[in-house]
């Protein structure tokens, strides 16, 4: 028997043919129960549900047989017998007087013993003979669902399934006479609606329309439960007051056999996994076990699944330690591991608000997203547990010089990252932060990869919803922070802020470190972001201007201060604005003044200015220390640490120590071709009053044939020789400048236009020492441009493109302004618009300006120009100052 409607009509199926299901509602011959309440009636007949418990209880589940007796013609109702064993159960119902037998004129025999059941209860006067009959009031609406839920106290409750919705979703009469609708937590199976459809005549009737394997889950889910006393653990309730609860079908929590109905729908692929509610139950992992079983077997509604591409590696496998180097923003950190390699990474299955850039104030609560987990992970080991692999795709917009032009370049980058859940203390960061409603959840597709905490994620963020926390209370009540970033800003920008900072002790919180004495400094308070200086020391620097490499110590001394410093609550007193718009001053971490530390450390020297600092003394034992011991940058050669300034720093009273290492010239502009760039501020130039000696050489070269000149087996570096050029298949004019005598190779410069290349020794011919070509001068000239100088990474490729644009192909005007080492150091012009080659790199933020060259007289009217140009290109922010003035002056380059 699957149901029974009341204490007369019941529904059977057939045992063994389960779907489409075969199924019968009969009505017992000749008797009439006090009749249920439908649903939305307070009051029943007395006595109907005792009638209908009576059946239930004795019927529901068990094998029974049955005879149907006749159809009403009208009403299409089935009336009939049915038997438990021998026993008949309407005989059953009368005989306890919880239904009364229908009388007929034509009394048959056939009935006799119906009627003489229902003469026994009366005699007896039980149930509806009796003389004091109670209604049973029943509550369908209007009820507290949260005060109910708590008076459950998390215990099992027993119910009783009344109808079945679908196969995840129920009816349960609860033992206070209360009907509520009862979902499954965790698990949904598909959706079953009604609809209105029209007939034939015309006529409206109700229609289910079901969802693939809807129907089978349905009847799976009546056949074991309906009108069964189950026992449910009662666990939440939803804005329309219905429960979320879990029906207990075992105690044994350890057992491999399901412990919960949920599992049973799991298991036989009618269900699957409910996001959204199966962080609220204990049995969470039991659910997924029993899901990833289905889904390995492909039944019902796994039919179609393909397991997702698995993104994790090897190396992804082992939880591991790191720790936290930079907060990037509420969901994205950057940790260095125990091996001290560095990556960016994001909290896996969260998603935080987003700051929108320098000028733009920040998404609502991404401030308070990205403080609190900066507070959550500052100065501790956190452990990693890698959940899945991204790529992501990102456009970034750069300012680049194409033919001379500024214009905005859009880059894709493509990069794999890893999601991670981090966990202090054995607890995952990212639950506070969407418990406070800092972050979202992302809701991943059913099987794809997640966070190792998603359950618990999902639990807080129901949580953070219920209490309106941050993202999920109202929009007027969100912080409004705006941040004035003035990490870029020149001298004359800043400048208006230090009167209201100077002198003032401020609180600040460390976002960047650039070097080990330079830092980005965010002042909550003031709703500013920073350049800050330590004043007084300086460090080894990551990018010194004239260096291809950084300096000694300089990586270790970043890293020591982002161990001290980095997301730190510090406090600084401002002194000045140093050159480039820096503000310089000094920064205590508690009551300790971190310059003493960064000095005892070795990562750090005193400047000369120190001397004027009043705290000069105990700075100076500072660093005593650390050179005394030889710690770190006083362990190897100070000279290395001198500045480009210092280096070359030259003795200018012996006339003719200047001459040999570096010459000012005065004298007139001539016009200069450029025949072979090296880069944007070197290459080789040939001089239009040089045409006659072009000219010779030409002449020369076609009437030397080379066969008949020697060909040596090895060449001495500077030997003057004709060497074969295989681009036009030429023989050209050059000098060796080095010898492989194993590979029997020579790398020659063709010295009438620039161009270098190694070739063999058989495509070199020996010039006599008295030949014509040996005599006549090179016709191009090695140069370079006065005044500035390129980075020695950044932007050198965007720099030479310029120049080759500005250069090729173009009688230009040049004025040597100086010769150092050898070199000729011109200012190039372009006479038909007057353009400033020099001056056109420093504007468009691909030169620096070198301002070594200054204190001559000869050039102390030119600066200006370069300065101006230098600062129009951080105002703008174009290339090298695209993340604002981020190196060092000369002055504070170790």
């Amino acid at each position: 028997m699957k149901a029974v409607l009341s204490g007369d009509t019941l529904v059977l199926a057939h045992p063994t043919k389960l779907f489409p299901p075969i199924e019968k509602t009969l009505t017992l011959v000749r008797i009439q129960a006090p009749r249920m309440a439908k649903r939305n009636e307070g009051k029943e007949e007395p006595l109907a549900f005792e009638a209908r418990e009576f059946l239930r209880k004795k019927c529901v589940g068990k094998l029974v047989t049955f005879q149907v007796e006749y159809k009403n013609a009208q009403t299409g109702r089935d009336f009939g017998t049915v038997y438990l064993g021998d026993e008949n159960i309407g005989e059953a119902v009368l005989r306890e007087g919880l239904a009364k037998f229908k009388d007929s004129k034509k009394e048959s025999e056939e009935y006799k013993n119906l009627a003489d059941a229902q003469e026994e209860a009366k005699a007896n006067k039980l149930g509806v003979w009796a003389e004091n009959k109670k209604e049973r009031d029943i509550v369908w609406t209007g009820f507290d669902a949260e005060k109910l839920l708590k008076t459950f106290n998390n215990k099992p409750v027993n119910v009783i399934v009344e109808y079945v919705m679908n196969g995840s979703s129920l009816r349960v009469q609860l033992p206070t006479n209360e009907m509520v609708v009862l979902h499954l937590t965790g698990v949904q199976c598909p959706g079953i609606k009604v609809e209105d459809k029209k007939t034939k005549d015309n006529k409206t009737e109700k229609v289910e329309i079901g969802m693939e394997w809807s129907k089978e889950a349905r009847h799976y889910t009546e056949l074991r439960i309906l009108h069964r006393d189950v026992t449910v653990l009662f666990e939440g309730v939803d804005k329309f007051d219905s429960f979320f609860g879990t029906i207990l079908i075992s105690n044994n929590e350890n057992s491999e056999e399901p412990v919960t109905f949920q599992e049973e729908l799991l298991l036989k692929g009618f269900a699957k996994i409910a996001e959204w509610s199966v962080a609220r139950s204990k049995y969470a992992n039991r659910f997924r076990k029993a899901e990833g079983a289905a889904k390995n077997k492909k039944l019902r509604v796994w039919a179609n699944y393909e397991p997702p591409v698995a993104t994790l590696k090897n190396e992804d496998k082992n939880l591991f330690n790191a720790q936290i180097v930079e907060v990037l923003s509420g969901d994205t950190v950057r940790i260095r591991d125990e091996q001290g390699h560095e990556e960016r990474i994001t909290l896996s299955s969260i998603r935080s608000q987003r700051f929108a850039g320098k000028g733009k104030d920040p998404e609502p609560w991404a401030f308070e997203a990205k403080d609190t987990l900066r507070r959550r992970v500052v100065g501790k080991t956190v452990q990693v547990k890698v959940d899945y692999r991204r790529e992501l795709k990102r456009t970034v917009s750069q300012t680049k010089v194409v033919a001379g032009q500024k214009q905005q370049v859009e880059t894709e980058l493509v990069e794999e990252r890893r999601y991670c859940t981090l966990l202090v203390n054995d607890k995952s960061v990212a639950v506070e932060l969407v418990k406070n409603g800092y972050a979202s959840v992302i809701k991943h597709k059913s099987g794809e990869e997640r966070s190792i905490s998603y359950d618990q994620l999902m639990l807080a963020e129901s949580d953070a919803k219920k209490k309106n926390r941050g993202l999920w209370g109202p929009k007027k009540n969100a912080p409004i922070h705006r941040i004035n970033d003035i990490t870029g800003d020149t001298v004359g920008q800043t400048q208006k802020y230090l009167v209201s900072l100077k002198d003032k002790k401020i609180k600040a919180i460390v976002e960047k470190v650039f070097t080990g004495t330079r830092y980005k400094l965010l002042l909550p308070k003031e709703s500013l972001v920073i350049t800050f200086a330590i004043t007084g020391v300086t460090s080894p620097s990551l990018r010194p201007r004239d260096e291809k490499s950084p300096k000694p110590f300089s990586q270790e001394a970043v890293n020591y201060v982002v161990d001290q410093l980095l997301m730190r609550d510090v406090e600084i007193v401002v002194r000045n604005i140093d050159k480039v718009g820096s503000f310089v001053g000094d920064l205590y971490v508690g009551n300790s003044h971190f310059a003493i530390n960064l000095l005892k450390s070795g990562y750090g020297m005193l400047q000369k200015m120190a001397e004027r600092l009043p705290n000069y003394e105990e700075l100076k034992d500072a660093e005593a220390v650390a050179r005394d011991a030889k710690k770190n940058v006083w362990s190897v050669d100070p000279a290395v640490f001198r500045t480009k300034k210092q280096r070359v720093q030259e003795d200018v009273t012996t006339a003719s120590a200047a001459a040999s290492k570096f010459k000012i010239v005065s004298g007139e502009p001539f016009t200069i071709r450029v025949t072979e760039i090296l880069a944007a501020d070197h290459f080789f130039v040939q001089r239009a009053d040089s045409v006659e000696d072009i000219q010779r050489v030409e002449d020369l070269l076609a009437a030397v044939n080379p066969d008949e000149l020697e060909q040596a087996d090895s060449f001495d570096q500077g030997q003057i020789v004709l060497a074969y050029f295989v681009s036009d298949d030429s023989w050209y004019r050059g000098k060796i400048t080095k010898v492989n005598k194993d590979k029997q190779e020579a790398t020659v410069l063709y010295i009438d236009y620039g161009s270098s290349e190694t070739i063999s020794t058989s495509n070199i011919r020996v010039l006599p020492k008295d030949s014509e070509l040996v005599k006549v001068k090179p016709t191009a000239v090695e140069s370079k441009l006065a005044f500035i100088t390129l980075h020695s990474e950044n932007y050198v490729d965007e720099a030479q493109l310029l120049f080759v644009e500005l250069v090729s192909d173009k009688d230009l005007e040049a004025k040597v302004e100086y010769i150092e080492g050898g070199i000729q150091h011109i200012t190039l012009v372009d006479k038909t618009d007057n353009t400033n080659i020099n001056q056109t790199l420093v504007r468009n933020g691909l030169a620096f300006v070198d301002t070594y060259y200054k204190k001559f007289d000869e050039f102390k009217s030119i600066y200006p120009v370069y300065e101006k140009e230098l600062q129009m290109a951080k105002m703008e922010k174009y290339n090298l100052w695209e993340e604002g003035d981020i190196y060092q002056s000369d002055d504070e380059d170790l």
